[in-house]
């Protein structure tokens, strides 16, 4: 608020350091008034300081932001960025695809492509059982699509890829990383072996074994859009591809990515609700509880009934882990 006498005071004053005029000239006039406040600073000026004032902020302590990309809300439009352009153009390409599912694009350059800003609330906001309901039904109706392939072999090969040999790969950068050994742990007073142990147990054979199908991805209630005008859903943020393919998904992947956030509200984890303490071989947690969540997920279990609710729970399963080897 002072700034008309910061400069009237550096124009006044023309010493020169070294030839160059000195901002304390300004600062000299403000001195009177000027006083010392203490706070912590963070530098924001390379990658470990920005990453470690987001840990400092964030209400559970944990840094849940994604690092490869942004969101900017510009009067009515919604801006995405991505730090990879085969994302983006992916992207680009699947909401073609996915047509008057998801908002339509007003345009794409480069890293970033842009849409309408859609007045509406999350269906995480809006939760009942009786929108739910309403919700499974239409995804079989209008996003479920199938796709007869030509070539069976090839969608079976994305499958392994997608679903074993990412976790494998997720896995092992994981330990490497945190340097965390892979033995038998205690969780929440359970026996849980090594995980190397429970994944030769999965039956991969079976997740091979996908429906070919128009799919969303990253299928939760936090990308689903209730519109205010007519009550319609719009899917947001749908995945890039699937194991590197854009013209067809599992439709097993959406509904175990469902259940996942079914099982888990993701907004309050976010929100830092949660517990978590580790000693040597052993781990306790605690996770929030929300009725309403429970209720919807016992509608859902319902609803899982015409599939393979098995296969469905170990996707569950297996996205948990991955969302933690990301």
């Amino acid at each position: 608020k002072d700034y008309e006498r910061f400069f009237l005071a550096l124009q006044l004053n023309k010493e020169t350091i070294q030839g160059e005029v000195q901002l304390s000239n300004g600062f000299d006039a403000l001195l009177p008034e000027l006083t010392a406040r203490h706070f912590t600073w963070f530098d924001t000026g390379n990658l470990a300081g920005y990453e470690a004032a987001i840990t400092h902020f964030a209400p559970s302590g944990y840094d849940f932001t994604k690092t490869d990309e942004f969101i900017y809300f510009v009067d009515d439009r919604v801006i995405k960025f991505f730090g990879d352009k085969q994302v983006t153009r992916n992207r680009v390409s699947r909401a073609s695809l996915l047509g008057d599912l998801v908002p339509a694009l007003l345009g794409s350059r480069g890293h970033f492509f842009v849409y309408p800003l859609v007045p509406g609330e999350t269906l995480y906001s809006k939760l009942t059982k009786t929108l739910v309901k309403e919700f499974y039904a239409w995804l079989g109706e209008r996003l479920w699509k199938p796709i007869d392939l030509a070539d069976d072999a090839r969608f079976r090969r994305l499958c392994e890829h997608f679903y074993h040999q990412k976790t494998l790969e997720r896995v092992r950068r994981f330990y490497r990383k945190t340097c965390i050994q892979d033995v038998p742990t205690v969780v929440n007073g359970v026996d849980v072996p090594p995980l190397r142990q429970l994944l030769e147990r999965v039956d991969w054979e079976s997740l091979y074994r996908g429906v070919p199908c128009i799919f969303h991805g990253d299928l939760n209630f936090g990308n689903v859009l209730v519109t205010e005008d007519d009550r319609r859903f719009i899917l947001l943020d749908w995945r890039q591809d699937f194991g590197g393919a854009v013209d067809v998904g599992d439709m097993y992947y959406d509904l175990g990515k469902l259940y996942a956030g079914l099982t888990v509200s993701f907004d309050r984890v976010r929100e830092g609700d949660f517990s978590f303490e580790k000693t040597d071989g052993t781990v306790t947690f605690e996770l929030p509880r929300d009725q309403t969540l429970e209720e919807c997920r016992a509608e859902y279990e319902i609803f899982l009934e015409r599939y393979d609710k098995q296969k469905v729970r170990v996707l569950r399963a297996l996205i948990f882990l991955n969302i933690k080897s990301a």
